[in-house]
């Protein structure tokens, strides 16, 4: 993932953080996911921790990435832009109903992280 590309949308308290630095904070969502799918929705909450602050505690599988993207006080433009590169850094095409359990089914065959225990 090119990391600087993301830093445009990165919530104001948090700007300088990496994705890594929001893993613990984002944990939960691993239990909405089935154990292969675990480790990228962990990573990709992360993703979209940097972007959007605390209030990525909200996030349930359910939720749009559009919807995601505007948690972070972007404007419906900004949070189209941001959603654009976020297609980029994750290869595929999503639109204004791509969820975030779409956005990590699609992703987890290329990306093939390995579980964790």
């Amino acid at each position: 993932m090119k990391w600087n590309d993301l830093q445009k949308w990165i919530h104001p308290g948090r700007r300088g953080l990496h994705p890594a630095e929001w893993e613990g904070e984002v944990a939960f969502i691993r239990l909405d996911f089935p154990p292969e799918h675990r480790d990228l929705a962990q990573h990709f909450a992360a993703v979209l921790g940097c972007i959007v602050g605390k209030e990525i505690r909200r996030l349930r599988p359910e939720h749009r990435i559009v919807e995601i993207v505007q948690w972070g006080e972007s404007d419906s433009l900004d949070a189209v832009e941001a959603v654009m590169v976020l297609e980029e850094q994750f290869g595929f095409e999503m639109d204004a109903t791509t969820t975030f359990r779409q956005l990590v089914e699609r992703s987890v065959r290329p990306y093939a992280l390995p579980q964790t225990r």
